[in-house]
């Protein structure tokens, strides 16, 4: 659902730390829906993929999603 306040959100890209739980992946999914271009990056590689899974099914582009931890970091542009 879209709105004429979300025309500054859509097609802007937001990162996201802690996207694979809690206000991370709640503000992913809120992003997404708003037609805004998302990074997501997390500790969990199968919460993040599940989000990413999920954001996808509603209809948003895919977003780059890396699992990060703090010995190695993985990035996707």
């Amino acid at each position: 659902m879209t709105d004429s306040h979300d025309s500054h959100i859509q097609d802007r890209v937001s990162v996201i730390t802690g996207a694979s739980s809690g206000i991370g992946a709640a503000t992913a999914r809120a992003l997404a829906a708003r037609g805004a271009r998302v990074v997501l990056a997390a500790r969990d590689a199968d919460k993040l993929n599940s989000l990413v899974a999920e954001i996808c099914g509603a209809g948003a582009p895919r977003p780059p999603a890396s699992p990060t931890s703090p010995a190695s970091t993985t990035s996707r542009a």
